[in-house]
């Protein structure tokens, strides 16, 4: 039998089936969602809901078409970004994701609407994150009028699947949207009066490993967010992992305690009673994009194509690291969350270091370096010291000398995921556990892989 994991991230819609008994992938296909719609407002960023609801239930349709004994689906996509929907349980609004900046724009009073938020409740709430996003729309006359709640995409598809008439938000979506108690699992009520909320559009929130319903008799599992889902996919043992995954963006994540202090990350919901500390660093993997730019730059005036410059970057970085009298690069290039005006900086340069090779891995190390400082933050909260390193994302699938780095710098060897679509494939991994396959999380987990098992 197969399990089936949807994952409805920001550019690109993936449907997996995976082998409930073994983990190894059936099928798996990945498509760009082209869901972007253009608008006057440079700060919106929105999505055709219909669009990616159609290309979900075709790209279901497909993976069906060779793996037809399916006894669970899971869901899990972007998280923070907000989705209306009417009595009958339709989208009746485009998806303002992640990315959109409307609370970040100034008010009458010349405040942004994340700062009238922290304000008025003392909660400090991203731009793009869904609670700062509704109450813009709540003070713009934005909300439509035939709104009765609303939810992330995730959330929706997971919905429409189930033929569900109202919500039912996990506790790591919900968390994502902010004014979350997450002592009590559940959004802070007394913050949401404070902004003017109707409190009947509020979701219906559980923190368990539960189903929201059935698709053609196959029970699907209440969506996740999918930095959770990623974690829940790529580690078989929580209690003792470090996960680091360095792909567009970068985080660290590892198991910890719910009232973690933790200046340069947060605490986030996994499942039940458990919780994973995340650092995220604002500009993460996409640096290496950076510098293969300025490369690709530096051979075009030269004379050269404008070709990619990555196969140049991997080779250079594999024939030479290590090397001596590094370069000291810091990778804030797009400032840290502690600190959003920080920049980042080279150091230790001499007249024997200025290279390209030493460029080039003093990026890569300092990308390491700067998930490794996150992660000293919290480690001495940590019950358990970390014994296993797991390693996700294609920067570190892709990049044998990153691994090295990773592994030298936490003093651990890295295992990867066999599979590639990590928050896809642990939608799959939690639907065994919340529809009834397998007891646990813990024991749906034991059919993960890793590259060289």
């Amino acid at each position: 039998m197969f399990v089936l994991g949807i994952d409805i991230g920001t550019t690109t819609i993936c449907v997996s089936a995976v082998d409930s008994k073994t983990g190894i992938g059936k099928k798996a296909i990945t498509v760009n969602s082209e869901s972007f719609i253009e608008t006057d407002k440079a700060f919106e960023k929105i999505q055709s809901v219909d669009i990616i609801e159609g290309k979900v239930f075709d790209l279901l349709a497909q993976v069906r078409e060779e793996a037809k004994d399916i006894c669970a689906i899971g869901v899990t996509g972007q998280m923070h970004g907000i989705v209306y929907t009417d009595e009958n349980g339709i989208a009746c609004s485009t998806l303002a994701t992640w990315q959109d900046g409307r609370a970040a724009q100034k008010a009458e009073d010349g405040k942004t609407y994340c700062e009238q938020i922290k304000e008025l409740t003392g909660y400090s709430v991203a731009p793009g994150y869904g609670l700062a996003t509704h109450y813009y729309n709540l003070k713009n006359g934005l909300v439509p009028a035939n709104a009765r709640s609303f939810c992330t995409i995730h959330d929706y598809i997971a919905m429409r699947l189930c033929g569900r008439k109202t919500p039912l938000m996990h506790s790591s979506d919900a968390a994502s949207f902010g004014l979350f108690d997450i002592k009590n699992a559940c959004f802070d009520i007394a913050a949401c009066e404070k902004l003017g909320f109707d409190l009947s559009m509020l979701p219906e929130v559980t923190a368990d490993t539960a189903s929201a319903g059935f698709y053609e008799d196959i029970p699907v599992s209440v969506a996740i967010g999918d930095n959770q889902a990623s974690f829940i996919g790529s580690v078989d043992d929580s209690e003792n992992t470090i996960l680091v995954n360095i792909g567009t963006g970068s985080q660290i994540s590892v198991k910890g305690e719910r009232d973690t202090a933790f200046p340069s990350g947060e605490v986030r919901p996994l499942t039940g009673d458990d919780f994973i500390l995340v650092g995220s660093a604002l500009c993460g993997g996409r640096v290496y994009a950076c510098l293969e730019k300025f490369f690709r730059e530096t051979f075009r005036l030269q004379g050269g194509g404008d070709e990619s410059a990555y196969r140049f970057m991997d080779e250079i970085a594999e024939s030479f690291y290590p090397l001596d009298n590094e370069l000291v690069i810091d990778t804030a290039f797009s400032g840290k969350r502690s600190n959003p005006d920080v920049r980042g900086s080279i150091t230790n340069i001499c007249t024997d270091n200025l290279t390209p090779a030493h460029l080039i891995c003093g990026v890569l190390k300092g990308s390491v370096r700067e998930l490794y400082d996150m992660y000293l933050e919290v480690s001495d909260t940590l019950k358990v010291k970390p014994t296993k390193l797991v390693g996700s994302g294609n920067g570190l699938r892709k990049s044998p000398v990153w691994r090295k780095m990773c592994e030298e710098m936490f003093g651990l060897s890295m295992s990867v995921p066999a599979h590639k679509e990590e928050a896809a494939y642990g939608a799959a991994v939690f639907a065994l556990a919340a529809c009834g396959i397998c007891e646990s999380i813990k024991d749906a987990q034991k059919i993960i892989r890793y590259i060289g098992e």
